[in-house]
């Protein structure tokens, strides 16, 4: 297909998991769609930076990058699940 248009549909099988609560540590913004691919890659080095640093109480990353986008401003949260439960 040339460019501009469309590809075929792709039918995919999408499964829906209740699971166990994972800790996480994020940063918390309020941007727009069109900057967004571009503050969370700086938003998740905050993270990193966080979590090597004496602040994080022996926090550490463990598991995946999340981002829960909260609402169609967009507020989101940008992190990683870590082990251990912290409140700071």
């Amino acid at each position: 297909m040339g460019p501009g248009l469309l590809s075929e549909a792709v039918a995919v099988e999408v499964t829906v998991k209740t699971v166990e609560p994972t800790p996480t540590a994020v940063v918390v913004a309020t941007t727009t769609w069109a900057e967004f691919p571009l503050t969370w890659g700086p938003m998740l080095d905050e993270v990193g930076r966080f979590l090597r640093s004496d602040a994080a109480h022996g926090l550490q990353k463990q598991g995946h990058n999340v981002m829960l986008y909260k609402d169609d401003v967009p507020n989101v949260e940008v992190g990683v699940q870590v082990s251990g439960h912290s409140i700071l």
